[in-house]
């Protein structure tokens, strides 16, 4: 999260966008930390926890069960609650600061760079100008300054950053909780889609193969990150979706 910090030299040097009336730019940091995860390139690291993800096993309790009855309900309460963990892997890096900061960099070696000799000033410099340095952006993101910590993931603390998670809240708690080591550390806000507009058809899972089938494994995902869409699971209607709470909840 970024916030600009105004000072009384920063209003001397004048109001404006331009280098003379710019403002620093700070950001805030929690000191917390949290277990490294994988990113979405670095997934062949965690291909087993993939592939073969451990299964946990939650005791159900049935005193704290509301008394509501429905279809398949016995047969869901006969058994713990099974839940695979599975990684829940980082798609895409938002560092408000750092954009900002290697924006500013960028366009202070433009204008640093003489003009070819006749050219226009109003005109734009071509694309391409400037030092030619690559922008670091994100380079002290993750605190971890080392490739084999890197892909040690949950194995090594680096910095903390809050995170927009996509996916099945099952799965998604019980990675948190479980993989990650942050049971009654995380505060979690949901967005639930709605229910019981129509339970037919199934996800479409890729965008190369449109013929799906409902049920088959193969045209299903165990990804927290490909979210079913809400009228994928609901089949038998307010049934399907008492047993999904009932599970989502525990």
């Amino acid at each position: 999260m970024a916030k600009k910090r105004s000072s009384k030299a920063d209003s001397a040097k004048g109001k404006g966008g331009g280098p003379r009336g710019g403002k620093p730019v700070d950001a805030i940091r929690h000191k917390d930390k949290r277990p490294n995860i994988p990113t979405e390139e670095l997934r062949d690291f965690v291909a087993d926890d993939e592939n073969a993800p451990k299964t946990m096993l939650y005791p159900r309790d049935p005193s704290l069960d509301p008394q509501l009855v429905w279809k398949g309900k016995d047969e869901q309460d006969r058994a713990d609650l099974a839940v695979p963990v599975v990684p829940i892997y980082i798609q895409e890096k938002i560092h408000p600061q750092a954009l900002v900061e290697d924006v500013r960099a960028s366009a202070a070696a433009a204008a640093a760079e003489p003009r070819p000799s006749g050219s226009d000033p109003s005109e734009p410099r071509p694309s391409g100008s400037g030092t030619g340095a690559q922008l670091s952006l994100f380079a002290d993101f993750n605190g971890l300054d080392d490739f084999d910590k890197k892909v040690e993931f949950y194995a090594h603390e680096q910095h903390w950053s809050n995170r927009m998670i996509l996916g099945d809240s099952l799965l998604v708690m019980t990675s948190l909780a479980e993989k990650e080591g942050l049971k009654g550390k995380v505060q979690t806000i949901y967005f639930d889609p709605p229910y019981g507009i129509k339970f037919g058809s199934n996800w479409q899972v890729s965008t190369r193969k449109r013929d799906v089938k409902d049920g088959k494994p193969e045209d299903m995902t165990r990804q927290p990150e490909q979210i079913k869409a809400f009228r994928d699971t609901y089949q038998l209607g307010i049934h399907s979706y008492l047993a999904y709470q009932l599970g989502a909840s525990r």
